[in-house]
This record gives C-alpha cells, sequence and structure tokens, in this order.
C-alpha cells in the first residue's frame, strides 16, 4: 500500500528515479508521482480487495481458505479443552 501514500519511503526512491532518469524536472518528482497515484490500478485493487475480504463480501480462497477452516478448528478445540478443566 505504500505506493499510494506520497508520505513513504518509496515515494521519495521513486521520485527520485523519476528526476535521475529525465523523466521529472528536478524538484519536480513527488509531485509527478502523486499526479500519478490515481493511475496506480493495481494498488487500488489490492485495496478494494482488502475491505472487501475484512467485511466479509468476499470470502477466502486457496491457501487461506484452508488456514482460515484449520484456525477455526483449533479455536474451537481449545475452547473445548479449557471448558472441561
Amino acid at each position: 500500500m505504500c505506493i499510494i501514500v506520497p508520505i513513504s519511503t518509496w515515494a521519495v526512491y521513486f521520485a527520485g528515479l523519476l528526476e535521475e532518469n529525465g523523466v521529472a524536472a528536478d524538484g519536480e518528482g513527488i509531485g509527478l508521482y502523486i499526479s500519478a497515484i490515481p493511475y496506480m490500478a493495481y494498488a487500488w485493487f489490492a485495496l478494494l480487495i482488502v475491505f472487501l475480504v475484512a467485511y466479509g463480501i468476499l470470502g477466502d480462497w486457496g491457501p487461506m481458505k484452508k488456514a482460515e477452516k484449520r484456525a477455526k478448528l483449533v479455536t474451537l478445540f481449545l475452547k473445548h479443552l479449557l471448558k472441561n478443566n
């Protein structure tokens, strides 16, 4: 997510690269980087997926689905074990 946060070290690094490679004038790299943030589709898509999964709209899939199921089973087992002691 640091790609869409202009106060991160990634933004400063990338701004420096823009200036060093002649894409932006000296001192204008961070401005160019900030103006490009709306077009950073992968970061926005990833952020959307995070919220969809967190709110339960989009379920878990792949290895995470198995891990979540295992975690729920272990939690139930531990609760049962503690309840009986």
